[in-house]
């Protein structure tokens, strides 16, 4: 979601995690039930004690619809609405803004400021050098709070007592208006509201330069609201779920996103968010509403996908250009044209859009109904009752993307969000890097210039597509090579034992030419590469380095597996999700067709039975060998630094790295740093 970004000292790490994930810490909270008691404290007494209750400004979008509905219904307050037309709004907020009053039966007014002003004012804020932030933050941190006071002032005039505002938790806080208890929390909060009260004092000043004092107060209050109206932030008091309210008033107010927003809705119809927010980009910076939407998926209130659908619709070039050039910024309209040309396309998003419309595409013709009237993240077969056109449908996915025998099990899954992250998943899957002539290898990475190869044995059930991540994060100077077990692929019964497979790739092994050779065997794949490393060592082929990922030690299997089980009842109890350790496989089983399903816990089945046949060789190995375990590994039989290991290669070394039993599919960087670091692996010069 965030960029590597030094303005805001934001880094992200190998696995994909920026600072703010990696340092997230819980904070002292007031208990729920004790602000919504201080909320109802607050909106009894200003009940009846004016014109109206409350003035409640409309922006049209989903979170002042929601709350709207949520005081006018729930707590039966008189309101007023208040829209604010800044001249830099897409009129289709305002015919939001328009029917939600309307469905409620609230009287309301729209308020336009004078359009020369708001032009003088909003190229103020972007040109104004003093107050210049990288992020363009300062638009924004003043324009919010001027709309804020505008709206305090007219309820002063209404003799209205409070206005309501839907601002999110994090804008809240940012505006200094947020309730704390927690000490770190209070500190940081002063220190915002210090740096802003800076920045006021240094715009005020410069406008003063600039304009004279003309309407000074107004554009830069030194308080966000008048002294005798209060302003109520509703959405600190209860839960904020974002996701829920649009289901809310899309349900109770026949609420729309407006049209170029397409169903994702979720932030301002401000105009100039295309601008400032272009500009962080062109300076390689986060804005504001990155990390709020970063925060929000961090909380578990936005799908990341669901945040990226909306960020694809956000940017238009033109009416960039046209903003530009109307506050006299020619050559940042030249920088924005040629940076929008440089910019790279992201094929993950572009992908995952691209299967997501023409699913809707088939959906809509299929029931007739248009596309931009299908919820993307409601359930598929919701509406569809006649198997036929059910039937239809599925036929017409699996031909378009050639994913046989798989739609059904996506379907179950609910929605054409999810459908079509699966079917991106297939794709990607199945899109890996041919076999070698002899069909026992697949080469991930594979240079001619190359003296290193990292050769790779998989868990049971033998996926190499999960090696796919990890290899990525391994430098060009090592070549990757995974195992591709007989049978995996359908095409043949497996081999029945360690020992065969062992010997199977030995064979391979002694052919390849490469001055430095690894071997890495993960789960299933550790015990093969145990037996492995002594044929190769007998037939004097070296092994620079053995890897041993997930898994205990051979000479101690016997004591952690004690097992009694029947392969299909146990692959019948998988499929059917009896069996919880089948959880901890979603990651690379989600996307799997029933018939893949089966024959995936067959083999996986066989291979454990295998690992329990297998006589474990117990003679002494001196090569150096990297022991790694996930911090949360799922087995509790898998202790870290097992001194076990000593028995059978002196010179092992331990590591730990994050997440479980799956960390070579859920955390690849890490494990990939953690094997550089500790083996040196493609270290070599030539």
């Amino acid at each position: 979601m965030l960029q590597e970004d030094s303005y805001h000292h934001i880094a992200i790490n190998d696995e994909g995690l920026c600072t703010l994930c990696e340092k997230k810490k819980e904070f002292e909270k007031i208990g729920w039930d004790k602000l919504k008691s201080m909320f109802e404290e607050r909106i009894e007494g200003i009940r009846g004690k004016g014109g109206y209750d409350g003035l409640i400004m409309l922006s049209g979008g989903k979170d002042s619809a929601y709350l709207a509905y949520f005081l006018k219904v729930k707590y039966g307050l008189d309101l007023f609405g208040f829209i604010v037309d800044n001249n830099y709004e897409y009129e289709d907020t305002f015919e939001n803004a328009d029917k939600i009053a309307r469905s409620l039966d609230m009287p309301y007014m729209k308020y336009r400021q004078d359009p020369v002003l708001m032009k003088e004012y909003y190229r103020f804020l972007f040109m104004e050098k003093s107050i210049y932030q990288q992020d363009a933050g300062q638009v924004c941190a003043f324009c919010g709070r001027f709309l804020i006071y505008t709206a305090s002032c007219f309820a002063g005039m209404m003799n209205i007592p409070a206005i309501f505002s839907g601002h999110s938790p994090d804008q809240i806080f940012l505006m200094g208006e947020s309730i704390e208890i927690d000490e770190e929390r209070i500190a940081f909060k002063e220190y915002v509201m210090e740096t802003f009260y800076h920045e006021l004092k240094k715009a005020r000043d410069a406008w003063k330069r600039e304009k004279g004092v003309k309407e000074l107060d107004n554009l830069f209050p030194k308080d966000i609201k008048e002294a005798n109206v209060q302003a109520i932030f509703p959405f600190q008091y209860f839960p904020y779920k974002p996701q829920e309210m649009i289901k809310i008033v899309k349900r109770e107010l026949n609420w729309k996103p407006i049209k170029r927003f397409s169903e994702n809705y979720i932030s301002s119809g401000c105009k100039l968010v295309n601008l400032w927010s272009r500009i962080a980009h062109l300076n390689n910076t986060n804005n504001y509403v990155d990390f709020e939407f970063g925060n929000q998926i961090r909380d578990g209130l936005f799908d990341r996908e669901y945040v990226d659908d909306f960020k694809q619709t956000l940017y238009d070039k033109e009416e960039i250009e046209r903003l530009a050039m109307e506050f006299d910024m020619p050559e940042l309209a030249k920088s924005l044209e040629e940076g929008m040309a440089k910019k790279p396309e992201d094929k993950k998003e572009a992908g995952y859009l691209k299967i997501r419309e023409t699913i809707s595409g088939i959906v809509s013709d299929s029931i007739g109904v248009e596309r931009e009237e299908i919820d993307v993240y409601e359930g598929i077969m919701k509406n569809i009752n006649d198997f036929s056109v059910l039937l239809k449908i599925t036929r017409d996915i699996e031909d378009r993307f050639g994913v046989d025998n798989k739609v059904e099990n996506f379907l179950d899954g609910g929605t054409i969000h999810d459908i079509s992250l699966s079917i991106e998943r297939y794709l990607k899957a199945r899109d890996v890097a041919p076999a070698t002539e002899d069909g026992r290898v697949v080469m991930l990475k594979s240079s001619m210039e190359s003296d290193t190869m990292l050769f790779c044995l998989p868990y049971a059930g033998g996926m190499t597509e999960m090696f796919e991540k990890f290899s990525e994060y391994l430098p060009d100077t090592v070549n990757v090579g995974v195992a591709l077990y007989p049978g995996v692929r359908g095409e043949g019964p497996p081999l029945e034992t360690i020992e065969e497979i062992a010997e199977f790739y030995a064979g391979y092994l002694t052919s390849v030419e490469t001055d430095e050779l690894y071997v890495l065997g993960y789960c299933f794949g550790g015990y093969v590469a145990h037996h492995l490393v002594r044929i190769l060592a007998r037939r004097n082929r070296r092994v620079d380095g053995l890897i041993m990922v997930s898994l205990t030690p051979p000479n101690m299997k016997d004591a952690v597996y004690d097992l009694d089980f029947d392969d299909d009842a146990c692959a019948d109890g998988y499929m059917k999700g009896t069996m919880e350790i089948g959880e901890i496989y979603r990651e690379i089983t989600d996307t799997m067709s029933k018939e893949e399903l089966k024959r995936y816990w067959s083999l996986y089945w066989k291979s454990v039975k295998t690992i329990l046949d297998y006589k474990a060789s117990r003679e002494t190995v001196d090569m150096p060998a990297l022991i790694v375990t996930g911090k949360d590994e799922e087995y509790d039989f898998l202790r870290p630094e097992d001194k076990a290991w000593f028995e059978l290669y002196p010179n092992a070394g331990f590591a730990t790295v994050a997440g479980g039993h799956m960390l070579l599919v859920t955390h690849p960087g890490e494990l990939a740093n953690c094997i550089m670091e500790k083996t040196g692996i493609g270290s070599l010069i030539a």
